[in-house]
């Protein structure tokens, strides 16, 4: 089982801070975490912290 980097990633629903952690093979740093996670969800996350 390869490890990949995991990072928390932030974001604002009905007025309250959510995270959740996300990680794979093409998420090297928080830019590509933002990115990823906002194609999936199709929320703007704030930002995203290494785990």
């Amino acid at each position: 089982m390869e490890h990949y980097l995991q990072y928390r990633v932030w974001y604002k629903m009905n007025g309250h801070f959510n995270n959740k952690i996300i990680y794979g093979p093409t998420i090297k740093t928080p830019s590509d975490a933002l990115s990823f996670f906002k194609k999936l969800h199709g929320i703007q996350p704030s930002h995203a912290e290494l785990v």
